[in-house]
């Protein structure tokens, strides 16, 4: 199929679809809100109202379910409109999703609660029957619960390192590995100019994942630097397995993160073991990405620019949304709020 029938329609679609993201006078406008409440009542104001009718919002933590939900909504009507190898990657952009769901499940099932949010009984591509999770007694019953999907293997791989150190933390870990690998593969399926398009974005965002996977790795499990290359996401855009792992082993921070993002080498110069600095850098990598979804809009357009880009900026929304609502749990001024969100 030629790139115009390929693209045609779901390009203008995600083109319309663009025009309904949250811009700068409206961030400002959230930021200005004076309280939770008050941060609610202007997002139902914008794309979020159906979402937020939906779901309760009465609590911070409940905006989890509109966001998930949001996103997702979105990302199936582009599903439904896409074909062949376009809908077979747009397919594994949901198994994202599904896989977060997945994450979430396990979370309520290791810590015995009682009860299944609503969000996470609607299926995103799998008819899983998530409210059965609270009745599994073992970790063997989670495998046949997702028999059949791509995640079935992964649980089954992980059974003796959880049954062995009764942590999710190995699972989950291999749940990521498993899908951006299988993002990765489906990459090489696309043509040459939607190839470049996927392999620079995905692997900006891999660049990110193993540079906050780094960062809790060292300050919060006990991993040795040679293990923890084996447990990072392969084929980052600018950061190799290779390159990681010298980086990792010679412990310098600083050099590590002047490879994701050249050029701003003094800014990562004092980067060592403050949070602070190290929330500072992934502030700059989340700005790195978001100017790259963005040019992948100026991309020719009957190219996977326009949705991949999208994609990225509804994930970025979602971030800036949870630093406001965290924000508003703290009562956070304006001023303090905006240079944190990503726009």
């Amino acid at each position: 199929m030629s790139a115009i029938g390929t693209y045609g329609f779901v390009n203008a679609k995600v083109r319309a679809m663009r025009s309904y993201l949250l811009g700068p006078s409206r961030y400002h406008h959230l930021a200005e809100s004076k309280d939770y409440a008050g941060l609610i009542s202007g997002l139902a104001e914008t794309a979020y109202k159906a979402d937020i009718d939906r779901y309760d919002t009465d609590e911070p933590e409940d905006m989890e379910a509109v966001l998930f939900r949001h996103e997702v909504d979105r990302l199936q009507t582009i599903h439904k409109n896409c074909k062949g190898n376009l809908r077979r990657f747009m397919s594994l952009l949901l198994e994202r999703y599904e896989t977060e769901r997945l994450k979430s499940l396990l979370r309520i099932w290791h810590k015995k609660l009682p009860d299944v949010p609503d969000h996470l009984r609607l299926p995103v591509l799998f008819p899983i029957h998530a409210e059965e999770i609270t009745d599994i007694d073992n970790y063997s019953g989670l495998i046949r619960l997702w028999a059949g999907t791509p995640c079935e293997p992964v649980l089954r791989d992980q059974q003796a390192a959880y049954e062995k150190k009764q942590s999710l933390f190995p699972v989950e870990l291999a749940l990521d590995r498993d899908i951006f690998q299988r993002i990765r593969q489906a990459n090489t399926e696309l043509n040459r100019k939607d190839r470049a398009i996927a392999d620079r974005l995905i692997g900006i965002e891999i660049d990110i994942k193993n540079f906050q996977w780094i960062y809790r790795l060292r300050h919060y499990y006990d991993v040795a630097s040679a293990d923890m290359v084996e447990m990072l996401l392969p084929a980052g855009y600018r950061l190799n397995q290779d390159r990681i792992q010298k980086l990792i082993i010679s412990g310098n921070a600083a050099d590590m993160l002047t490879h994701l993002v050249r050029g701003l080498s003094s800014v990562f110069s004092s980067v060592q073991d403050n949070p602070d600095n190290w929330d500072r850098v992934e502030l700059i990598l989340y700005q790195m990405l978001f100017r790259e979804a963005r040019a992948a809009f100026a991309e020719f357009p009957f190219s996977i620019g326009a949705l991949l880009g999208y994609f990225y900026l509804i994930r970025i929304e979602s971030r800036n949304i949870k630093t406001l609502v965290f924000a508003k749990q703290y009562g956070m001024e304006a001023d303090k709020v905006e240079p944190l969100l990503v726009y």
